[in-house]
């Protein structure tokens, strides 16, 4: 149980530092902002 709520907090406070997620993270800027549209449409 420590364990998934070490996991939880890393990955809230790793959002809050960086929202974009790990397979963005792999991309531009330019990209992501084009994903992001695509996604909203």
């Amino acid at each position: 149980m420590s364990l998934l709520v070490a996991v939880v907090t890393a990955t809230l406070v790793a959002r809050s530092i960086e929202p974009r997620s790990i397979y963005e993270a792999r991309l531009s800027e330019d990209q992501v902002q084009a994903q992001r549209k695509a996604r909203d449409l």
